[in-house]
Parts: C-alpha cells; sequence; structure tokens
C-alpha cells in the first residue's frame, strides 16, 4: 500500500480500515465457539485486545519498520527491512494516513490469528508479551519484504502477494505452529464446541470484513473485481468442504461451512487482484480440501493446534500463494507457460514461513524464560475466565 493516495482512493480505504477492523472481534466470536465455554471470553479477549496492543507498538516503530526506506539491501532494490524515517508516523499525514492506519489494522488481524494456537493456556501477561513482540520482530519485516519495497516483493524477486497469503496468513498460521510445539497439550483435549452459532456469526461478520481486506490494497478501480474473487472463492470454499462432509459422514455441520468459506477467504488473498473469477473458484475449492486434510495434523502428529490455525491459515495461504503464480494475469503460469511466477511466489512463501516459524520459536522461549508461558494447571483446570481475569459468563454463575 503505497504512502501517497488519491482523495478517492483515501476514503476507499478508509472504508476498508473500517471493515478489516471488524474482522478482529470476528475472528474471537470464530474462535470461542470452538472452546470450553470457561474459557470463551478470554478467547475473545486476546483477539479484541490486539487492537490496543498492536496499535501502540505499530505506531510507535512497527511500521516504520514495515515501511520506511529500505536498510540491508539483498536483492536488486529491495531490503530486508524499513528505516527508522517514519518512527511515531512521523511524515505521514493528510490521505497517506488512511493507507497508514489499513495497514495498521491488517497488522491488528495478524497477530490475533495466532491467538487461536494458545486458547485455554497462556498467561494474560505472557500474551501481551508475544503479542508486542510478534508484530516487531516477526510481521514488520516480513510486511516489508513484500509491501514496503523490500526483497521478496516487486522491487526485488517479483513475488506476489496482493492482499497477505504470504505476509498474514502464512506467517501468522507457521507462528501458531510454533505456539503449539512450544505450549504443548491441553490439559483436555476432548472436543467441547460451546456453540457453532458463535462460530458461523464470527465466520459471516469474518466475510464481510475480507472484502475491505483484499479490495483496501488496491485501488477505487481494482476493487470490484478483488470483491468478487473474494465471494466466489468463499463461497466454493464453504461448498467444497461441506461436500467433503457429506461423502465422509453423511451430514453437514455449521462449523464445517464456516471453515470452509475462511478457507476460501485465506486462499484467494494473494491473488485476489490478478486472477478471474473462474481461477478464484477453484482456488477456493482446492483450500478447502487441503485444509480439510490438513485439519488432522495434530492428531497424527501429535500436537495440540485446538482450533486448526495452522491448518486453515498456513496451508490456506500455501494454496493461494502458489496457485497466485499459476493463474496470475500475464506472468502466471497458464499466460506464460513457465514456472517461473510459480517458482518465486514457493520461495517467498517457504522464507517467509522460516522466519516467521524461526523468530516465534525464539520469542516463546525467551518469554517462557523470563515470566512462563503457561498457566497453573488448576487454573486452566477452571478456565481462563476466572484465573486470569475474574470473570464468568451469567449463565455459568447461576448454574
Amino acid at each position: 500500500m503505497p504512502l501517497t493516495v488519491s482523495a478517492g482512493d483515501a476514503v476507499w480505504v478508509l472504508v476498508s480500515a473500517a471493515l478489516v477492523v471488524l474482522m478482529t472481534p470476528a475472528l474471537g466470536f470464530f474462535y470461542a465457539g470452538q472452546v470450553r465455554a470457561n474459557n470463551a471470553s478470554s478467547t475473545i479477549l486476546h483477539c479484541v485486545g490486539c487492537l490496543g496492543i498492536v496499535t501502540v507498538v505499530w505506531v510507535v516503530i512497527g511500521h516504520t519498520f514495515a515501511f520506511g526506506p529500505d536498510i540491508g539491501r539483498a536483492i536488486g532494490h529491495g531490503g530486508w527491512i524499513g528505516g527508522l524515517d517514519f518512527l511515531g508516523l512521523r511524515r505521514v499525514n493528510g490521505y497517506s494516513g488512511a493507507a497508514a492506519l489499513f495497514e495498521m489494522v491488517i497488522a491488528v488481524f495478524a497477530v490475533s490469528v495466532v491467538s487461536g494456537a494458545y486458547v485455554e493456556r497462556m498467561k494474560i501477561g505472557s500474551y501481551v508479551a508475544f503479542a508486542a513482540l510478534w508484530v516487531l520482530l516477526v510481521y514488520a519485516p516480513i510486511a516489508h519484504w513484500f509491501w514496503g519495497g523490500g526483497l521478496l516483493g516487486p522491487r526485488g524477486l517479483g513475488a506476489i502477494d496482493f492482499g497477505g497469503g504470504a505476509v498474514v496468513h502464512q506467517s501468522a498460521g507457521i507462528a501458531a505452529l510454533a505456539v503449539a510445539v512450544t505450549l504443548g497439550p491441553r490439559r483436555d483435549r476432548r472436543a467441547a464446541s460451546r456453540d457453532p452459532s458463535f462460530v458461523l456469526i464470527g465466520v459471516s461478520l469474518l466475510w464481510v470484513g475480507w472484502f475491505g481486506f483484499v479490495a483496501g490494497h488496491g485501488t477505487v478501480r481494482t476493487a470490484g473485481m478483488s470483491a468478487v474473487n473474494a465471494q466466489v472463492a468463499a463461497a466454493a470454499g464453504m461448498c467444497g468442504w461441506l461436500l467433503l462432509e457429506s461423502f465422509q459422514t453423511g451430514k453437514q455441520t455449521a462449523t464445517g461451512a464456516a471453515k470452509g468459506a475462511l478457507a476460501g477467504l485465506i486462499a484467494i488473498s494473494p491473488a485476489a487482484g490478478s486472477v478471474r473469477p473462474l481461477a478464484a473458484m477453484l482456488i477456493g475449492a482446492v483450500a478447502a480440501v487441503l485444509c480439510q486434510f490438513a485439519a488432522g495434523l495434530p492428531e497424527r502428529f501429535g500436537y495440540d493446534d485446538p482450533l486448526g490455525v495452522f491448518a486453515l491459515f498456513w496451508v490456506g495461504g500455501a494454496v493461494g500463494m502458489l496457485f497466485t503464480g499459476v493463474f496470475a494475469s500475464g506472468v502466471g503460469l497458464v499466460y506464460t507457460q513457465q514456472f517461473t511466477q510459480v517458482g518465486k511466489q514457493a520461495l517467498a512463501s517457504g522464507a517467509a514461513s522460516v522466519w516467521s516459524f524461526a523468530l516465534s520459536f525464539a520469542v516463546l522461549k525467551v518469554i517462557d524464560l523470563a515470566i512462563g508461558l503457561r498457566v497453573a494447571a488448576d487454573e486452566e483446570d477452571k478456565g481462563l475466565d476466572v484465573s486470569q481475569h475474574g470473570e464468568v459468563a451469567y449463565g455459568e454463575a447461576n448454574s
């Protein structure tokens, strides 16, 4: 997102930013519908709290790391990280403030995605420390690589990530895997869906917000097709997931419909500005199939990712990044009959994933050594709503 935009584009970007803000509490509802009742409000807070924590960190220094002028140039004109020219949002004013706000709330959403991996067992202080450090050390450099003129985007390698397939979804998804490995399994791993209607409410609001999430990365002229691609990919993802459920169990679940739609939205993000609607439908359907398969990985490999964050966000993001290399207008495989762009997409996807996993793991280990990551066993059994926040739902208090 350029820091200089026209008046018309600034208005659209402001509307998009408002839609993206909606996505953070929406994700909280989506997550809360899949946890035990005594962890529901803490799960939502882990998302909504990012609106405070990440915003402060982003204004002070995160934005300039992501979008300041390059330092540490590596490939062509692309560098490793931004300099300090925009410290405290210095030099951001007028219409460019719309772009700065939009990128800020995208960062908030990225951090909230990771929170699904530490539900029911992370200390509130550790959550705050992780959110602040992760957006600064993991997310901001990756955002610079793709969107800030850095080493993997148009001025460097030439990878395409229109709406955050690698920057947001893969970086957060693989960070969730690092969280799951580091924290260890919950004491009670039984599936306990508090309320599937929460899941549907959450994904419905996410669906609305996604129009701003993808279309806000372009201009008013490109917003329409980006939004169309988001709609058809989500629809194809939902239908694909439900169709698989029908074959497997003979039933169609509310949670499955929600996860299928979200898989499609995640996968279309990097490609939304450069593919045609039929390609978007294919991307959404393939993502639903692969994300559903990946949902079985925790049981197979023994790690505890309670809400399947890695399966949805990293796998969905990977599908989108690779298919962007296939279908991107003018440069994709179907246009050039060459795998050049596919290779660029795969390399960029891998670089972002390795960086995120390694730095996330390091941050978690430092926090664990400093203050500890997990709540005590008795606090986990009580649920974080009570043990960490001293709050309980009305119905539970009177049951």
